[in-house]
């Protein structure tokens, strides 16, 4: 019988393959808690709530500001700070009512008016004549109006002479804008 001196080939290849198949069962496992860490956290990034920023359009002369929309957006208002109001213009009702009048008498495309009134010299009765209560706070009132009446429009005094489709879009329009007033919140 010979002596064996040193690992027999055997003893060799059975170590590489023992070594082997720790390091591929090592990477396996490594590799799937990766994995799910990575699952994990893209389900936490889902399942979290989306917070859509709002802007607003700060209306200082009322002391209010209302989401910018895009009802809004159709809108332009002219703030007036002597006088604590805000006229809202539409120009394509002004446009409209330019098609729809003898030229020059359409109108400048005022939908509706804001006023703020201290809340010691609000009076209802007489505040009513003016528009409607759409704001308050514990200082101030806002009273909403209609700007002109259909009768100026067309530069005429009767309202049956404003075209009909003129009068229903005034109508949807100050709708909207009394809607988008209802929704301010104090600067």
């Amino acid at each position: 019988m010979k002596k064996q001196n040193g690992f027999s080939v055997v003893v060799v290849l059975l170590s590489i393959l023992v070594v082997t198949a720790l390091g591929l069962t090592g990477y396996y496992v490594w590799n799937t808690q990766n994995n799910k860490k990575d699952v994990t956290i893209a389900g936490n990034e889902t399942s979290k709530p989306t917070v859509n920023k709002i802007d607003y359009i700060s209306l200082n002369a009322l002391g209010i500001k209302i989401p910018e929309t895009p009802a809004t957006k159709k809108y332009v208002f002219l703030e007036d700070s002597s006088n604590q109001s805000v006229t809202v213009k539409s120009q394509s009702l002004s446009k409209m009512m330019d098609d729809k009048c003898m030229q020059g008498h359409g109108g400048d495309g005022v939908v509706a008016y804001a006023q703020k009134i201290d809340k010691n010299e609000y009076n209802p009765e007489v505040s009513e004549f003016l528009g409607e209560k759409i704001y308050e706070n514990e200082s101030s009132v806002i009273i909403f109006g209609y700007g002109p009446g259909n009768g100026w429009i067309c530069g005429s005094s009767g309202s049956e002479s404003v075209p009909v489709d003129l009068r229903t879009e005034l109508d949807a329009k100050r709708n909207e804008v009394k809607e988008i007033f209802k929704s301010a919140q104090p600067l």
